[in-house]
């Protein structure tokens, strides 16, 4: 189910205290970016809470809610050529 992110891409988060949108780049981080752009196609994030935030750094948010597709989508094997893994830090 992993689809190829395009070159350069939006998504927009709708949230109940507004919108933000976050600018994806492929080049940057390749195997991140598929994954990304897989999960959002999907509506892997739907109903998904945040709870942390730190403003020009991370926003952290919890478990899909779409059950179906984090079925579809197990976290991968971290190892040093795969860093943008669940579990991995960089």
């Amino acid at each position: 189910m992993e689809l190829k992110s395009p070159k350069k891409w939006q998504a927009t988060f709708n949230t109940n205290v507004g919108t933000f949108k976050l600018n994806v780049y492929r080049d940057w981080a390749p195997r991140g970016a598929d994954r990304f752009y897989s999960l959002v196609q999907n509506d892997f994030f739907d109903g998904a809470r945040f709870f942390r935030y730190a403003d020009n750094f991370v926003v952290q948010w919890g478990k899909s809610r779409a059950l179906r597709t984090a079925a579809d989508f197990p976290a991968c094997r971290v190892d040093a050529a795969q860093a943008l893994c669940r579990g991995s830090r960089a």
